[in-house]
């Protein structure tokens, strides 16, 4: 039940907060793996 209402939220959150720090820190490879430039 949280890890399905984590996943629901990350997704929410994916053109929002998320894409800000991934175009900061980094981004997603192919695989989904955070990756640091």
């Amino acid at each position: 039940m949280l890890r399905q209402n984590m996943r629901i939220l990350r997704a929410d959150l994916a053109s929002t907060a998320f894409g800000k720090i991934i175009a900061v820190y980094g981004h997603i490879d192919e695989n989904g793996l955070f990756v640091r430039n």
